[in-house]
């Protein structure tokens, strides 16, 4: 059976992207032939990355491309994983591709209220995929949705993420990674420096959080973590904000890391 897999790359660094390197290489590894139409900047020309075949995209614009590669490679099913926004081009092509191949959205919603405004898209597929029991919940109340619901979690591996039990080990990577000092309570946030990741309000809490802990001797760090992002509308400049509350203590990470410092600070 052969999938072709809509969404980031597996080597773009985002959430996507990490979750389709880790499905994808589980599903060729199962025995699966993948292959993955996916959002990667640094390449233009397909490549193979741990047996998965990957036609790398700038975006889901190019209606004749994601064409050109179901005629070329003919897959059994065809799965879209990202935000419904990003694959709008896509949904009014639909009614040309289901005939030829079984669609299905892996869908991840995070909170209320119900987005109905999706209800005509999940009308649309063969089968939506939940990646959250929230997601799944959710879709089940879609009135008169007659499309099948799966249940398939997000994943995550336990040799990337995993338990650190050495105190001199997890000191090390703390005074490497961050700062010496010790903190009575901590708050790590990563994420995207995007305007709708609402990190105002996030750096607010912290800031109130910290004037009444600290009255009673607790000490607390805010750890920002996050790539820049594009020069956009959304962008938000961390160490602008930063100046909004000069006496809460404040770490702001922009570099990349690999598995295994992410592993450390969580």
């Amino acid at each position: 059976m052969k999938i072709l897999w809509v969404s980031d790359s597996p080597l773009t660094p985002t959430g996507q992207g990490n979750q389709t390197r880790l499905i994808l290489t589980n599903l060729y590894l199962a025995g699966y032939e993948v292959v993955n139409y996916g959002v990667y900047s640094k390449a233009s020309a397909p490549f193979l990355v741990n047996g998965i075949r990957v036609y790398p995209t700038p975006n889901f614009e190019s209606l004749n491309a994601l064409r050109d590669i179901m005629d070329q490679e003919r897959p059994d099913i065809l799965i879209l994983f990202a935000d419904p926004r990003f694959f709008l081009p896509i949904f009014s092509w639909l009614d040309e591709f289901r005939p030829r191949t079984k669609v299905f959205f892996y869908h991840l919603w995070d909170n209320d209220p119900i987005p109905h405004w999706n209800t005509r898209i999940y009308h649309a597929f063969d089968g939506i995929i939940a990646a959250s029991q929230f997601t799944y919940d959710m879709v089940r109340q879609v009135a008169g949705l007659q499309t099948p619901l799966f249940y398939a979690p997000l994943v995550t591996s336990p040799e990337e993420f995993y338990p650190i039990t050495d105190a001199g080990e997890l000191q090390e990577a703390k005074t490497r990674l961050l700062v010496p000092e010790e903190y009575d309570f901590t708050i790590f946030w990563n994420n995207r420096a995007l305007l709708r990741k609402r990190v105002g309000d996030i750096m607010e809490a912290h800031n109130l959080f910290h004037e009444k802990l600290s009255k009673r001797g607790v000490s607390t760090l805010l750890i920002l973590k996050s790539i820049p992002g594009p020069k956009d509308q959304e962008a938000v400049d961390f160490l602008s904000h930063k100046n909004l509350f000069p006496e809460s203590p404040l770490v702001v990470l922009s570099n990349h890391y690999n598995i295994q410092d992410m592993n450390y600070f969580y």
